[in-house]
């Protein structure tokens, strides 16, 4: 067994060497221990006992299978953002606790944001510029929960989009209500000046229920100047009486069209939201390229290998005029100026 003089000695070379280590996220040969511990260094969650056994499963030129890198990384559950930087040509996610390394689709439109390009800040926000210095627009989502919100400050506090839930339906019997605050905050948001737009959280089980949720958020939206899209929140319910478990790959994905093709023949801008997994796994992409991706992935940079528009990248944070967590969001895209 390797000591862990041996150990922390590599990883004082690692800094050195890095650069001279072949690439090993495309081709699948072993990984490098250096390699390892020199991106684990970057994280304050990677721990000890983690590269403590993938040191002493690497053979005696410090290398490491890719199967066996990926059980240990099962086993200590380590953190998925710092997992997908070793398979850039595999989507990495969660299913219930069992990591998954998804194939890439090459033939689906491909997010080119760069990990480099984004900056963290001391109060937990995150901005982005590309490499061309584009900078991408701060902003939350909100719903009832946030309470009563005070727009101008919120807009003071740099905030320049947001997006209003209006509705939802519910999981068990499919009932439709709108937000206790859709129309409060639809009205705050754009009295303030920010750019709106607006999300149904949708658990429709059939083209005929998404159809009759967008034209509730129609109904809502006659009258008000928005900008940014609409959009279909497609989520798990995550109960054992949701009447949407089980809906097939190709029921969610018809409803999602159908959302969306009723709010494009509106005249707006339709979008999808959800996570990694339902993306991934429960969903269609190929048949959803028409339509903007909103994505949630809490990390510090979005590693979701498909083109998207907009990033969720918090549920926790704080904005001046809000009691209280709010989502934080970036959009690369300026809706107001295609407008």
């Amino acid at each position: 067994m390797k000591s862990r003089f041996l150990r922390w000695a590599a990883a004082v070379m690692a800094a050195v060497m890095l650069a001279a280590l072949p690439a090993a996220a495309n081709d699948y040969d072993d990984l490098s221990y250096w390699e390892i511990a020199e991106i684990a260094s970057e994280y304050d969650n990677i721990s000890d006992d983690f590269l403590d056994d993938v040191y002493n499963a690497s053979d005696l030129n410090d290398m490491i299978s890719v199967e066996k890198f990926q059980e240990l990384a099962q086993k200590h559950y380590v953190k998925l953002e710092f997992l997908q930087r070793f398979f850039s040509d595999h989507l990495v996610y969660s299913d219930y606790g069992q990591y998954i390394y998804d194939p890439v689709d090459t033939s689906l439109p491909l997010s080119n944001y760069r990990r480099e390009d984004f900056t963290q800040h001391a109060n937990g926000e995150i901005s982005y510029t590309s490499p061309e210095g584009v900078r991408a627009l701060k902003g939350i989502d909100v719903s009832k929960y946030q309470g009563r919100i005070d727009w101008e400050a919120v807009r003071d506090d740099g905030v320049e989009f947001a997006i209003i839930r209006i509705g939802y339906r519910g999981y068990t019997k499919g009932q439709m209500y709108r937000d206790a605050r859709w129309e409060e905050n639809l009205k705050g948001a754009l009295d303030a000046g920010l750019q709106v737009g607006v999300y149904f959280f949708s658990q429709a089980v059939t083209e005929a229920e998404a159809r009759a949720e967008a034209r509730v958020v129609l109904d809502c939206l006659e009258g008000y100047d928005i900008t940014f899209p609409v959009v279909y929140d497609v989520e798990e319910a995550g109960s054992s009486a949701a009447r949407t478990n089980g809906l097939s790959v190709r029921q969610r994905t018809d409803n999602a069209i159908a959302f969306c093709e009723t709010i494009e023949e509106a005249g707006y801008r339709p979008m999808i939201y959800s996570y990694t997994r339902v993306l991934a796994s429960l969903v269609d992409l190929s048949r959803l390229t028409d339509y903007g991706l909103w994505v949630a992935q809490y990390y510090d940079a979005p590693f979701f290998p498909y083109d998207f528009q907009i990033w969720q990248y918090s549920s926790t944070g704080r904005v001046d005029g809000i009691n209280g967590n709010v989502d934080l969001n970036l959009s690369f895209v300026n809706y107001g100026a295609l407008s």
